[in-house]
Formats: structure tokens, C-alpha cells, sequence
């Protein structure tokens, strides 16, 4: 198995509790057979910026079979913040306050929640041959309402997502409420 990681905080050391590193080693790999040399990241173990490179890096690992993704309050998937560009590859962006605020429960205070990370883009994420979105609680009906009223829309990323030919979406009660509550 390899696997690859959507995003990484820029601005957290890799050792820190809340880096995504340390949290897929906590709670997954940690846990199953994986050689660690077939987690991949889009900022390396070594603290390294990978770029563009790491979309061919994905390519040469032969593509990603199964992308799950969740979806922010704002409606970004990855770290693709809306009006991410829908050809987007591995980028650094600047987090929202909004996705900041969504992320503090993880931190000790807003102040400690990084401003930046490092996302496979929107283009990279599309690539996949099978794509799930997640969606749970009652802080996602909002959103989730917007993606299944809206068209194609930059402003909301996760809108993309209906252009796949294998997509599933995966919501609970409450985040669908909004959406089924209007008896659409």
C-alpha cells in the first residue's frame, strides 16, 4: 500500500502533535503494515517543500486509487481554499479565518493555528480514480446545502467534485439537514 497525504500546516514543525505527520502516524500508520517509506506528503518528512513535484511523484507511483476528502465550512477541500483555481497542483496557501476558527479545537488558541499549508491542488485531487466526501455535523448542513444547490463554482471547491465520474458522497443526519429539510 502507499498512500498519499492531501496537506500539511507550512508553519508547524513536523514533530508537533497537530501536524498531520504526526497524526496519520498516531492514528493510522501506527497501526497497520506500512513501511513508512510509502507515506508520502506534500511537504516531506524532512520538512521539504515538494511542490509540483509531488503531483509527478503521484504519477510515477502509478496515480491514487481512493481519495477521501472532507469538506470545510467554507466549502474547500484539501487546504484548496475558495477561488483556488479548478487546474490547481500542489500549492502553498493561505488558510482562511474561517477554516483557521474550524481547526483552533486542535490548537491551544486561534493564535496557534498556522496561516499557511501545503495542499495537493484541486486538479491533483480530480485525478483520482475514485473520490469519497465526507461531510458530518451540524456545523457542515450549511455547506453541504450550497455544493448540492450549486453549480460549478471556484467559490466553493468542493463543486468540482460532481465532475467526477466515480464520486460518492457520505453525510450524516445533521449535515444534511438543511439540504433534506426543504424537501428538495
Amino acid at each position: 500500500m502507499i498512500t498519499f497525504n492531501l496537506d500539511e500546516y507550512q508553519e508547524l514543525p513536523l514533530s508537533r502533535k497537530e501536524s498531520y505527520h504526526s497524526y496519520m502516524d498516531k492514528f493510522l500508520f501506527n497501526r497497520i503494515n506500512i513501511k513508512k517509506e510509502n507515506t508520502f506528503f506534500p511537504l516531506s518528512r524532512h520538512n521539504r517543500f515538494l511542490g509540483q513535484g509531488y503531483d509527478l511523484l503521484i504519477k510515477e507511483k502509478g496515480a491514487i486509487d481512493l481519495q477521501i476528502l472532507g469538506v470545510g465550512v467554507n466549502g474547500h477541500i484539501g487546504f484548496n481554499e475558495p477561488g483556488t483555481s479548478f487546474d490547481s497542483l500542489t500549492h502553498v496557501t493561505k488558510l482562511e479565518l474561517s477554516t483557521r476558527i474550524a481547526n483552533k479545537e486542535d490548537f491551544s488558541s486561534l493564535e496557534a493555528v498556522p496561516h499557511s499549508a501545503v495542499t495537493a491542488g484541486i486538479q491533483t485531487i480530480m485525478a483520482a480514480k475514485e473520490i469519497i466526501l465526507l461531510a458530518f455535523g451540524k456545523k457542515k448542513s450549511e455547506i453541504v446545502y450550497r455544493f448540492l444547490t450549486s453549480t460549478l463554482d471556484e467559490k466553493i471547491p468542493a463543486t468540482v467534485l460532481k465532475q467526477h465520474s466515480n464520486f460518492t458522497l457520505i453525510l450524516d443526519e445533521e449535515a444534511g439537514k438543511k439540504f433534506f429539510s426543504i424537501g428538495v
